[in-house]
């Protein structure tokens, strides 16, 4: 029993704590919240949340599994989709400026770059049975905070 609980506490707690409102006693805005990079934040953490709990419910309120990890692969790729049609009108909006696209290139590049790197790294310290969902959830939440980042980062 204390070896399975050993498993399962941080799988719920990876999973759950995500999860959780944040709520003010004071209905307050947390003063993170004011500024660019706490809106960003805020909408990650949400939207992230939302995909993780999509793909909890269609694996039988799961957090692992097939089932499971069909779904995070699906709205990786999904958000990957995303990311790059936000990539290809940012950079058809930079295109008067050559120096800020070659940024963006470059920028997104090396983002993939790191990306594939800590996604792998994440894999490698994962309990060998949780490998892959570990790699997934971490592409997953990266992509989705790189869109929501670019989309904010540069103009409408």
């Amino acid at each position: 029993m204390a070896r399975w609980s050993a498993i399962i506490v941080p799988v719920v707690l990876a999973i759950s704590v995500p999860l959780l409102p944040r709520h003010s006693a004071h209905a307050e805005k947390d003063p993170l919240e004011l500024t660019a990079q706490g809106v960003i934040s805020e909408n990650v953490r949400t939207e992230y949340a939302s995909e993780i709990d999509d793909c909890y419910h269609e694996a039988g309120q799961s957090a692992r599994g097939p089932r499971f990890l069909d779904c995070i692969r699906r709205h990786a790729r999904s958000q990957e989709d995303a990311l790059a049609a936000v990539f290809d009108a940012r950079m058809s909006y930079l295109e008067a400026s050559p120096e800020l696209a070659a940024a963006l290139q470059h920028s997104q590049t090396t983002w993939v770059q790191f990306r594939e790197a800590n996604c792998a790294y994440i894999r490698a310290i994962a309990r060998p049975s949780y490998a892959d969902e570990a790699f997934q959830n971490c592409v997953l939440r990266t992509t989705i905070y790189r869109r929501v980042h670019l989309r904010w980062s540069v103009g409408d």
